[in-house]
């Protein structure tokens, strides 16, 4: 069949970013490097901007349905060792965790663990998080240190970890005319408005010509809702264009309880960051902190932090007041 079969550069150059983009933080990350390298510079929200004439957006989501990690993931049935999530298929984990530096910073790493065969229980050799360690059975942590290149166990203070199926995509059918991939929604839209982006900006001549702010939004959480400090239903885009045009920079505030919320589905706002914030502020002062999180089974209710942190892009930590 000849030239038929061969995959078009565009659907090898998705599947290349889907297949990199196991998690939204990995999808968000791809989408920098891919800027980067086409010549963008990364705006720092203190920096300014001389605004043009108007501004022209495409907008889509990073986020694709998935099973999440509790935040106390430790369970034991009948001599498996399981986490707190249902499985099937072939699964292994990936998202972002946030680990302390030989400098005794707080920095997010992003994982992608290709396979969860590769783990053992070599926990005994490393020192133990006394905080964290009972959350989460000491196989994944050992997991987490060997893939991040850490050393020891008590450098991870918190991770936002989701499941993704290790098939790779690719493509099929008689002439390879299908793409057979998952977190098409909404990854699909993410490529294809980056792609367009880039490829917008190639003519500097065009460019010169244009005096409208060009620019893609790729938000967050649309699976569960979107109304989140980084979903569509929030003050990001307006906030991001107050910026670029105004550089009109509010205060942040946050605010910390006892009892920390913390819900998949973003019915509390707590995120990893957040709430390793707090544990580092009660550990300092010797505050004890419990951790809720409502029954996979049972619906939960809502505070004023997730309003809070999506109408005006604050970080914010659920709690019990």
């Amino acid at each position: 069949m000849g030239e038929s079969n061969v995959v078009p550069n565009e659907a090898s150059d998705f599947i290349k970013f889907v297949n990199e983009s196991p998690s939204p933080f990995h999808a968000v990350e791809s989408a920098r490097l891919r800027l980067r390298s086409a010549g963008y510079e990364e705006i720092k929200e203190r920096g300014q901007y001389v605004p043009g004439n108007g501004i022209s957006i495409i907008g889509a989501h990073t986020d694709s349905p998935c099973l999440k990690l509790k935040p106390v993931s430790k369970k034991a049935s009948a001599g498996y060792l399981q986490v707190g999530v249902e499985t099937y298929g072939d699964l292994s984990v990936a998202g972002r965790v946030m680990v302390e530096n030989d400098k005794h910073q707080f920095e997010h790493k992003l994982i992608k663990v290709n396979s969860l065969t590769n783990g053992s229980d070599n926990s005994d050799k490393n020192d133990k998080n006394e905080s964290f360690t009972p959350r989460h059975h000491p196989v994944l942590l050992d997991l987490l240190v060997k893939e991040l290149g850490v050393k020891a166990v008590n450098q991870i203070h918190d991770f936002e970890l989701c499941l993704y199926d290790t098939q790779p995509s690719t493509t099929g059918g008689v002439f390879n005319e299908f793409i057979f991939s998952a977190r098409l929604d909404n990854l699909m839209m993410s490529y294809t408005a980056l792609t367009a982006l880039i490829n917008s900006t190639n003519n500097v001549e065009t460019l010169c010509d244009d005096k409208n702010i060009r620019l893609v939004v790729l938000f967050d959480n649309e699976e569960i809702g979107s109304k989140t400090a980084h979903g569509a239903d929030s003050k990001l885009l307006e906030t991001t264009i107050r910026r670029l045009t105004l550089s009109n920079i509010s205060d942040t505030i946050s605010q910390a309880s006892v009892v920390v919320k913390i819900n998949a589905n973003q019915r509390y706002a707590t995120t990893a960051a957040t709430s390793l914030i707090l544990r580092e502020a009660a550990k300092k002062y010797k505050v004890p902190l419990q951790e809720f999180c409502v029954r996979a089974d049972s619906p939960c209710g809502s505070t004023i932090g997730p309003m809070i942190s999506a109408n005006l892009g604050l970080r914010t930590v659920g709690n019990y007041n």
